[in-house]
């Protein structure tokens, strides 16, 4: 007979012995005031023989070694969001003492002492680690005063559950202060995922974190490439500005990127000074003869591609956007807002501590930041001297060789191809035909807006029918660059066009007539069938900008194709005759699997999916200098109603409280 569990209850103690009340007091005492055990994550250790378990201190309920026939778990975590100081009280004597800067509440960012906005407290936010196919519950509760907020879950398709995605206005009423929302959903789909506010300021400001979903070794096929896979080896690269753009209205159209953060800490370099303040930097160890996953993530809201490079030793990329590929050998790592990938560091160096960089590009240009490699038994240098000037500056030499600027062939030397899995083989089946059920052609560009004046701006606010420009257009010093899909500006609706798409009015949808306007605001929708492959081709034409583009598409991963670029301003016509020629190579044998897609500058990117998941899902740029105006973005609208699951029970509503027809 299996053992059980009894615990007593109200009276039921009253008739144990004086003694067993009192050991049983004792021992309750003792456990709350016990000193906290340092907990170290969980582990699994790989070898040649199996899997073999380590005996580890402490590990939470959730985050645990993840293997093949153990029963799913149903985690539960609990997010406060809240302003929050840098470099705070509970830092204390940090950054001038080293080890006072461990403390849990000690928030440093770059040691620039700011209002940041906080997950539980932290920079990043709590870490959601998780196994295959657990249910995943999480209470927010918004103590953003005068802020309303929602949470994305970057990653996770969200199949079943496409309520939880975190768009507002899409998927969901937007999350407002001093009030609580629960996200409930299956994590799906194993890999390096995070998690962000859906609000480009509030992400900027620190509102975000890593989301780890493991697998068992036997699902992972490229399990036998690493020995260990540690909770401290994710590395989450992020911008920082010294100033809060959810407070500060004036930065958001010229955002400054003051520093660059792994794991939100970092030094800050003083242009006017020349001096480089003194923060501890992230240290992530090793044994020397063991093989690493590390899971690298760019948390980027800006326009940061970033370049990752670790001092003597080489990476091997077994994952992109928690998919797996073949395993490829690379010097360094260039990630776009919103990609990671997953490596494995080899300990075969000698012993010794050795410069882990990161360099950043275009809107993070001039920025870099540095921890360390630190194997078991190496002295760590606290201070700069000759020879560790002379390692780091050799180090950055190289990788601004290598990277000088992102059109280089050498910038990005990684051509991940897909890892076939036995459980995705008939999805590939149809993804992999010679040609798509349907395709779409998507133009985008930055383009020029002026000469608006007070005749389009109602600045009467009547509730009458009129063109009403967005006053960000008006009485401007000079014209407004604007990113735009087909030439429309994305306007989010006033209810979740997913939830309640009888409270979205039809007026807002893109049409002809808004079309002929001298500028388009509105709620742009593609609809697509169910069940049927599907080409998309991002265009980046190029006329108004020189800068590639980073797309992420919730709901989904699919196949990139391929992506070139002409080096000369193109149109969306002339790449769609080009198409119908033939003329634009697609890789169907083993093309990579990624939610994220970069769309060179003056060319094009083909993305394969199968439309197998209803709901309303979200195209967006993942970067953007400027949190003006509607952003490059669109919906892509899978399925119809009918195909959708039930609304979850006592689901928020929002929307107009007054009809057009009222006076006010």
């Amino acid at each position: 007979m299996g053992a059980r569990c009894w615990k007593p209850g109200g009276p039921l103690l009253l008739v144990l012995p004086n003694v067993t009340a009192l050991l049983l007091l004792a021992g309750t005492f003792l456990m709350l005031n016990w000193p906290a055990i340092s907990i170290r994550p969980s582990a699994v250790k790989l070898s040649r023989g199996g899997v073999r378990m380590e005996q580890l201190e402490k590990s939470t309920s959730c985050s645990r070694p993840c293997l093949d026939g153990r029963k799913a778990k149903e985690c539960y975590f609990k997010f406060v969001l809240e302003p929050r100081l840098t470099v705070n009280r509970g830092c204390s004597k940090c950054p001038g003492n080293d080890t006072e800067c461990v403390e849990r509440h000690c928030s440093l960012a770059d040691g620039v002492q700011r209002v940041m906005l906080s997950v539980n407290g932290e920079l990043p936010g709590t870490a959601v680690r998780v196994c295959e196919g657990d249910i995943v519950v999480v209470d927010v509760t918004s103590h953003l005063r005068g802020l309303e907020t929602a949470l994305h879950w970057h990653g996770q398709l969200q199949r079943g559950s496409p309520y939880m995605d975190g768009v507002p206005m899409i998927t969901q009423c937007p999350i407002q202060s001093e009030t609580r929302f629960r996200y409930k959903f299956r994590a799906s789909n194993a890999g390096t995922h995070f998690y962000h506010s859906h609000y480009v300021s509030h992400h900027a400001d620190g509102i975000f974190g890593p989301f780890i979903v493991r697998q068992s070794p036997q699902r992972d096929p490229n399990s036998d490439l690493y020995d260990y896979d540690l909770d401290e080896h994710v590395l989450i690269v992020s911008p920082w500005s010294h100033k809060a753009l959810t407070y500060d209205l004036e930065s958001q159209e010229d955002i400054e990127v003051s520093s660059v953060l792994i794991n939100g800490e970092g030094s800050h370099f003083n242009p006017e000074s020349r001096t480089r303040n003194h923060i501890p930097k992230t240290r992530f160890l090793v044994k020397w003869g063991d093989r690493y996953r590390f899971r690298v993530i760019n948390a980027a809201s800006l326009d940061c591609p970033i370049q990752l490079q670790v001092e003597g030793h080489e990476l091997t990329i077994i994952a992109t956007d928690g998919v797996p590929v073949k395993p490829t050998t690379a010097s360094h790592l260039l990630l776009f807002p919103g990609e990671r990938y997953d490596i494995v560091i080899s300990a075969n160096q000698a012993i010794s501590s050795y410069w882990l960089m990161v360099i950043g590009h275009d809107q993070c240009k001039n920025l870099h930041q540095e921890a360390f490699l630190v194997y078991d038994g190496a002295i760590l240098p606290h201070e700069f001297n000759e020879a560790t000037k002379s390692s780091l500056n050799a180090l950055m030499a190289t990788m601004m060789k290598t990277c000088s600027s992102l059109s280089d062939a050498t910038c990005r030397p990684q051509e991940m191809k897909e890892l076939h899995k036995t459980d995705v083989q008939h999805l590939s089946a149809e993804q992999q035909k010679p040609h798509a059920d349907m395709k779409l052609y998507i133009p985008f560009d930055v383009y020029v807006y002026d000469a608006f004046d007070d005749k389009d701006v109602n600045f009467r606010f009547m509730l009458e029918e009129s063109i009403n420009y967005p006053s960000y257009l008006y009485n401007r010093k000079a014209p407004i660059r604007l990113p735009q899909v087909d030439r429309l500006t994305f306007k989010y609706p006033p209810s979740p066009l997913l939830s309640q798409p009888e409270s979205v009015p039809k007026g807002m949808l893109c049409s002809d007539d808004c079309r002929r306007r001298k500028f388009c605001e509105c709620l742009h929708v593609i609809h697509t069938p169910l069940n049927v492959t599907l080409d998309i081709v991002l265009v980046n034409e190029g006329h108004g900008s020189n800068h590639s583009s980073t797309f992420h598409l919730h709901g989904y991963n699919f196949l990139v194709l391929g992506s070139e670029s002409l080096g000369r301003p193109i149109d969306v016509a002339e790449i769609q005759l080009s198409d119908s020629h033939g003329l634009l190579s697609r890789n169907l044998v083993d093309a990579p699997r990624k939610d994220t897609v970069v769309v060179p500058s003056k060319g094009y990117a083909i993305i394969r999916l199968f439309t197998d998941n209803p709901g309303s899902w979200l195209f967006e740029a993942r970067s953007t200098s400027s949190v003006i105006g509607g952003g490059m973005q669109f919906i892509v609208q899978v399925g119809e109603q009918t195909h959708l699951p039930p609304v979850p029970s006592d689901f928020p509503r929002c929307g107009d409280h007054k009809k057009p027809i009222f006076v006010f």
